[in-house]
């Protein structure tokens, strides 16, 4: 699984991604994206020669706590639940390098995913939006433990 993306290096399970040898299995230079691949073969980011462009989804049927790989990715629900956005040590965020990032949620169900924070030290500024069904909406980290809607 990707764990972290600095200085546009992507390490998985900890260790840096030689884009050139590892992505996809393809040795040639990359220019054009290609997937990049975990220990099972499963496609889990999508990689051009400058680095990370997109990362697949996570399809979520039941509530669940943000963890640091559903950062800049696209949480799918398919039920009514409730998405815990946890303290910046929990996700391994620290300082203002790491503000900006974002977690993006696409509305399969009927109803409108909750988003909850760990009580007393996360913050969620902003009005909760109401996304009917197939909508997007999405959470960005403004600050130490503070995020806001988009």
């Amino acid at each position: 699984m990707v764990s972290r993306i600095k200085n546009n290096i992507v390490y998985v399970d900890g260790i840096p991604v030689d884009f050139a040898t590892q992505v996809g299995g393809n040795t040639a230079p990359m220019n054009v994206a290609r997937n990049l691949v975990d220990a099972s073969g499963n496609a889990i980011a999508l990689i051009n020669a400058k680095g990370l462009v997109g990362t697949y989804a996570t399809t979520t049927a039941v509530s669940k706590t943000v963890a640091a790989i559903d950062l800049e990715t696209i949480i799918e629900t398919t039920a009514t639940v409730t998405i815990t956005i946890p303290t910046d040590a929990t996700l391994g965020l620290s300082g203002p390098v790491t503000n900006f990032l974002t977690i993006g949620f696409f509305q399969r169900s009927a109803i409108t995913p909750v988003i909850s924070p760990v009580n007393g030290t996360v913050t969620i500024r902003g009005t909760p939006p109401t996304v009917s069904q197939y909508g997007t909406f999405g959470v960005m980290r403004v600050a130490a433990n503070e995020w806001v809607y988009v």
